[in-house]
């Protein structure tokens, strides 16, 4: 077959501007579904924000939550790190989003890290100015590569959602409710013996990262300068985990960086127990039933529902 220069020319302009327009408007059809940054920008004004990891996601129950308060959110991505959450409350409040409170995930392992995005489908919902942003966050990190990267983030990403948007939508719609998971994303729960055929999942640095931390005062900074009430919020963790040595190293250093800033928490009492930290009082949960988690440090359905309502007590 005889290759045609023109064809090949037309097709790549065809797949750059679809590319384009992926960047430009994705976050636009991902508002059609009651989820994502961009859907939350437009909300004009929210009682409670919660922001944070796969944590919040399978650790709080948006329908129980909805009990206290109609008007609230939650945006939460997997592997999502301070220094994203940084450029996401960022980008709501310069949108003109008034919130009354938010709620910021205090997920160990995340903040002991260097800046990464450890699910690109956060992309499909973000504006290209945050894209950019964050774009620019991760290419400070060391291990990055531009092309990689560049790659990833604004080529590769999010193309089959945006291609196949209707059938996308149609399939996925219902699973979301105020940001959070509406039904059907719950994990069933496990066994101790299940759980301990894997490790625990200690990794990485038994530290904050700088800019991870540097993150978390900015985000602190923010709330004061626009007068948002702040609460950070340690979801359950299985009993191996809260006892390891690495997440009490890093939980040691997040606490101390909160009580600097003089910012509510709330930690669940085994962790401050583990921590020697008797005169603070947590929230009373299950660390050692493994049928309130689905692996380590997610939640299952129960699990998600019992911490919820002991939530909802102390927010």
């Amino acid at each position: 077959m005889k290759f045609n220069a023109k064809s090949f020319v037309y097709a790549l302009i065809v797949c750059a501007f679809v590319i384009l327009a992926k960047n430009i408007y994705s976050c636009e059809l991902s508002s059609q579904i009651d989820k994502g940054i961009y859907r939350a920008a437009k909300l004009g004004q929210v009682e409670g924000l919660y922001i944070g990891s796969s944590m919040f996601r399978q650790g709080i129950d948006i329908r129980e939550a909805v009990r206290k308060s109609e008007n609230i959110f939650m945006l939460a991505y997997n592997g999502l790190d301070p220094a994203n959450e940084k450029l996401i409350l960022e980008y709501l409040i310069n949108s003109g989003l008034v919130v009354k409170n938010l709620y910021v995930d205090m997920y160990a392992y995340s903040a002991s890290g260097e800046p990464w995005l450890a699910e690109t489908r956060m992309l499909f919902d973000a504006p290209l100015s945050l894209k950019i942003a964050v774009w620019k966050l991760i290419m400070s990190n060391t291990r990055a590569n531009f092309f990689t990267v560049s790659y990833e983030l604004f080529i590769s990403s999010g193309n089959d959602m945006f291609i196949f948007w209707p059938l996308y939508k149609f399939l996925v719609s219902d699973r979301y409710y105020k940001g959070g998971a509406a039904k059907g994303s719950y994990s069933s729960g496990t066994t101790a013996e299940a759980l301990r055929k894997n490790n625990v999942p200690d990794k990485g640095s038994s530290k904050m990262n700088d800019t991870q931390k540097k993150s978390v005062r900015e985000i602190i900074k923010m709330c004061h300068e626009n007068n948002i009430n702040i609460i950070f919020i340690e979801t359950p963790k299985f009993i191996d985990v809260v006892r390891s040595k690495i997440y009490k190293s890093i939980m040691t250093e997040y606490l101390e960086l909160l009580k600097s800033e003089d910012v509510k928490f709330i930690m669940s009492q085994e962790t401050l127990n583990t921590l020697n930290l008797n005169n603070i009082h947590g929230y009373i949960f299950p660390h050692d039933d493994a049928y309130m988690f689905g692996d380590y440090v997610h939640l299952s359905g129960e699990g998600c529902r019992i911490f919820t309502r002991l939530l909802q007590d102390m927010i």
